[in-house]
């Protein structure tokens, strides 16, 4: 089974998580990568002012082929949303329909 693992990690908790998942499953592991500097204070109410206000994001581009894989996983903090979750929500953006999705 191809696998890869989709993180996005602020605080660097999630990469270290999915550095531990790739060792263990032998996988493929990509980092998404937000334009927006968040780092500071400032820029972190900015990005909850953002988050309230259901704003978007630019993210950097992704080098992954999804249609390779079987399995994506990701791993991101989105609290906000229960359901659908928010891999399934990227699946369905990405074309991935030969892989199954799941948060963790």
């Amino acid at each position: 089974m191809r696998q890869l693992i989709l993180y996005y990690s602020r605080t660097n908790k999630n990469k270290r998580v999915c550095q531990d998942l790739k060792q263990a499953l032998s996988c493929d592991m990509e980092e998404i990568v937000d334009q927006t500097d968040r780092q500071g204070i400032w820029n972190f109410i900015k990005a909850g002012f953002a988050a309230v206000t259901k704003k978007t994001t630019t993210i950097g581009p992704i080098k992954s082929n999804f249609a390779y894989y079987d399995m994506i996983i990701l791993a991101t903090m989105t609290p906000d949303m229960i359901f659908p979750s928010t891999a399934c929500r990227v699946q369905k953006l990405i074309g991935a329909s030969n892989a199954f999705a799941f948060d963790m």
